[in-house]
């Protein structure tokens, strides 16, 4: 059994991720230990899980995949370098694709779609129901890094004649509302 995860340092004195970090996460992929990664992907950051899978090899990346299947967090992929995004998307059925994709901010939806072949794009979009698939290629129509593909575009709208306080009890109270 491989230490305890959650005790090991992620990133070293050089802000680097730490060997003893990576040889544990490796061993515990190599072991099929599902339960000591779990607790692992709850505490990291994404950006930190991206780094990680990125220095992974190849094979033992797609081993990690494998042995989180839906614990994973959709959300890494967007942390993640282009070239290793669209190789493990490759990997995965379009219909898990898109049902992991409607849990992400539209802006993320956006980033992990556009670079995507366009019958990829289209057999994903079509998993998606079409008011959110509409906003989608709504989004995908901006130009490359313009605001309107970078931003997010789901908003909330309140009657005018509602006061400052009243929006902002609202906005509190409202667990509903987007980030």
């Amino acid at each position: 059994m491989t230490a305890n995860l959650l005790e090991i340092e992620i990133r070293d004195e050089d802000e680097r991720m730490s060997a003893e970090f990576i040889a544990s996460v490796t061993n515990c992929i190599e072991n099929n230990e599902v339960s000591s990664l779990k607790p692992l992907l709850i505490e990291m950051h994404d950006a930190d899980l991206a780094d990680f899978i990125e220095i992974l090899k190849p094979a033992t990346r797609l081993d990690f995949f494998r042995l989180m299947g839906t614990e994973f967090d959709f959300s890494v992929l967007t942390e993640l370098d282009e070239t290793i995004r669209d190789e493990l998307i490759e990997l995965l059925p379009n219909n898990y694709i898109a049902d992991e994709l409607r849990e992400l901010d539209s802006d993320d939806q956006i980033h992990v779609l556009e670079d995507l072949d366009e019958e990829d794009k289209d057999e994903i979009l079509a998993h998606i129901p079409v008011y959110e698939r509409r906003v989608l290629e709504r989004g995908l129509d901006y130009a490359e890094d313009s605001a309107g593909r970078l931003m997010q575009n789901t908003f909330i709208s309140v009657p005018p004649f509602w006061s400052v306080e009243k929006v902002m009890q609202f906005i509190r109270n409202d667990k509903y509302l987007p980030d």
